[in-house]
Order: structure tokens, then sequence, then C-alpha cells
């Protein structure tokens, strides 16, 4: 006999979740494992095998609700890849997969590792190409009022890389050479992206701040009054950095 029918309110809040899900989620596996190789080095067994448990559990859930996003909800995975704003938000995977793969390495599961940096590092080889494409192409924001810090998460996925590959280098054999200078090349793109990105993230704050008006109206709108009091922390930084921006000019 088959068992009972899931509710149908539950089925359609799990489509909603599964089709809605967010791909920075992974960042959930990549502060797990941070802690818990914290905490390994820290002479705390117990709790970093805890840690690493539950970061197992974690990331093979995430990565099931992804294949089933795959699979059954492409176009909203594909709106997410497309849109500048979130595509970087996919390098958590990057991330989370370098982590969670040096902890594997620190307990000696060594070709499960090495399996997780290689897929890491070719998901990394297709989202770098493919995000830079979204920007360059598809991006329909003004200037650079579509950079978030979301954006660095980039940085973090490529020196994750890094740090998982010079772990499981020495083992590898005669390609071992090879390899420490492929992780070197990582290493600088890692810097080069920190330099683009800082440049753009000053840029937009410059810009921001050029564009406020000397002074305010009292006869303005509530909720432009308002929108001015929530950007008040970001226009005083701006501000407080123009002297150092027109300092390059």
């Amino acid at each position: 006999m088959m068992g009972p029918k899931p509710p149908p309110r539950f089925v359609a809040w799990l489509r909603d979740q599964i089709s809605d899900l967010f791909p920075g989620y992974f960042a959930l596996v990549m502060a797990t494992g941070i802690i818990s190789n914290t905490l390994y080095f820290e002479g705390q067994p117990r709790l970093s095998d805890l840690l690493f448990s539950v970061n197992l559990f974690a990331y093979t859930w995430l990565v099931l609700l992804t294949v089933l996003r795959i699979v059954r909800f492409r176009a909203a995975l594909w709106a997410d890849l497309t849109n500048p704003a979130l595509v970087f938000s996919f390098f958590t995977i990057v991330a989370g997969s370098n982590v969670l793969g040096i902890g594997m390495n620190l307990r000696g599961f060594g070709e499960a590792a090495l399996a997780m940096w290689t897929f890491a590092l070719v998901l990394w080889f297709c989202l770098i190409y493919f995000s830079f494409a979204v920007l360059t192409f598809l991006n329909t924001a003004h200037g650079a009022n579509v950079v978030h810090g979301g954006w660095l998460i980039a940085i973090v996925g490529t020196e994750s890389l890094v740090i998982l590959g010079a772990a499981l280098v020495p083992a590898q054999g005669d390609a071992a050479p090879l390899l420490f200078v492929f992780i070197h090349m990582l290493w600088g793109v890692g810097l080069g992206l920190y330099g683009i990105f800082i440049t753009l993230f000053a840029y937009r704050c410059q810009r921001r701040s050029d564009s406020r008006p000397s002074g305010r109206s009292k006869s303005r709108p509530v909720a432009a009054r308002e929108d001015d009091k929530q950007r008040a922390p970001i226009g005083a930084l701006c501000l407080s950095s123009r002297s150092f921006l027109i300092s390059f000019q």
C-alpha cells in the first residue's frame, strides 16, 4: 500500500522554496567550515567534528536542492545566472566546496578533498567567464550602481582554491611543481579581482557623493527625506573618502 500523500500546501511551499533558492546559501557551508577547521587547529576535535558533520549534511542538502532546481526550475535558475546583481553569489558554491574539502583533508580524506577541489575549479572557470560576460553584456544599471559587497565572494572563492590546492599539491607527485605555479596564478587572479571590485566600489561612492545636493529643502517629500536618513552612513563614508580619491586624479 502506498503511504499518505503530502499535503498540497506543503508541496506548493516546497516547490516555491526550491524555485526561489538563493544561490548564496552555500555561504552557510563556508562559514560553518571555517569555524570547524579553526577549532581543529585549536585542539578542539569534538566540536570540530560536530560542525564538520553539520557541514556535510548542509552541503549535501543544498546540492540536492540545487540539482532539483536545475531539473525542475531552469528558468528561475537562468534568471539568477543572468542577473548581474546575483551571478557572483554562485561563487559561494566554490568557496563552500573548498572549505569543506579542507575539513576532509584534515581528517585524512585526501582523495575526497581532491575531488572537491577539482569540482570547485571547474565551476570557478565556468563562473568567472560567465559572470563577467553577464556584467559586460546584460548589465542595464547606470554606471557602477549594480556593484555591491556580495561581489567580493568571487575573491573568496578564488582564494579558497588557493588554500585547498596548496594543501593538496605536495601529494601530487611529479605534477606538484606545475600545480604550485598554477596556484600562484590563481592567487594573482584573486588580487586582480580585489583591485577591480574595490575600484568600482570607490567609484560608486564618489559618484553618489557628487550627486548629492548641497542643500536640502524642507519641501522635499517625506519619503525622500527618510531615504536620505537611511543613506546617511554611506554618504558620510563616501564624503570622507573623497579627498583620498581626488589625490589620484
